[in-house]
């Protein structure tokens, strides 16, 4: 009786571990991919309403590969950040099967990219996250004025793909 309990256990543990997986060639080939030109600016909240100004972010993605220009621009006086939307960058007519998209965090700490693809018939969305680190001030990368700040990044910031759905 017990090796009958026992067999039928073995049974089920077996099957239950017979997951399908996405095959070695459906991984992208690298992970990595720059954000350069990056060029952003927030709107100072308590502007007089003569002066109020839209937030906006223009950057270019570079995985090698692909480029990609993306831009947002908000209406004068509202958040840019985003807790769960992200905003699409252009699409490229000559690869349809890829797409970039981001979201800023609160406060301009992050940037969060969103890189989708079709690798052999299956699709794939990794995410990569940088921490901005913004200075301001003599050497800094940020302009503070009474209309807002100016956030600018010279060069090339590496994004590695940290997490991967498919």
């Amino acid at each position: 009786m017990h090796s009958s309990i026992f067999t039928a256990f073995i049974g089920l543990v077996a099957t239950s571990l017979a997951l399908p997986t996405a095959s070695p060639s459906a991984l992208p080939t690298t992970t990595n991919f720059t954000v350069r030109a990056f060029y952003a600016s927030l709107a100072a909240p308590d502007a007089p309403v003569a002066y109020q100004q839209q937030s906006w972010a223009d950057f270019i993605i570079d995985d090698g590969d692909y480029n990609t220009l993306c831009t947002v621009m908000s209406k004068p006086n509202e958040a840019l950040y985003s807790t769960y939307k992200y905003y699409p960058c252009e699409k490229e007519d000559s690869d349809p099967d890829v797409s970039f998209s981001f979201r800023i965090s609160k406060n301009f700490r992050e940037l969060e990219v969103k890189k989708t693809w079709n690798s052999n018939g299956t699709y794939l969305t990794g995410f990569a996250t940088q921490e901005t680190h913004w200075k301001e001030g003599e050497s800094g990368n940020v302009t503070v004025s009474e209309y807002g700040k100016l956030y600018q990044r010279f060069g090339m910031w590496n994004f590695e793909i940290t997490r991967l759905i498919g």
